[in-house]
């Protein structure tokens, strides 16, 4: 039945949502004063393992649009591409 995963499952207590967060966190995994995290797997080697796996030259993009508009889906402040801050019209 679609949809019915998520009600099987049981709810998550803030203690077991605490514990799965600390076991997966990579904060301090390459010390105080890294700042590139995760990125540091992205190593030489495995770059070059992926050029070896291009196959076709169709770039892709792995962007994804920021919403910067007031709108149903963002009714926040937002950064306009010109830089200005926007603010949301509140329904009378």
């Amino acid at each position: 039945m679609r949809g019915s995963f998520v009600a099987d499952q049981p709810w998550l207590s803030n203690e077991q949502m605490r514990e799965m967060f600390e076991s997966a966190k990579s904060w301090g995994r390459w010390g105080a004063e890294d700042e590139a995290g995760a990125l540091n797997l992205i190593t030489p080697e495995r770059r070059a393992a992926a050029a070896r796996e291009v196959t076709t030259g169709v770039p892709v993009s792995c962007a994804r649009e920021l919403p910067v508009r007031p709108s149903v889906e963002n009714p926040h402040r937002a950064w306009t591409p010109g830089g200005k801050r926007t603010r949301t019209r509140r329904s009378p």
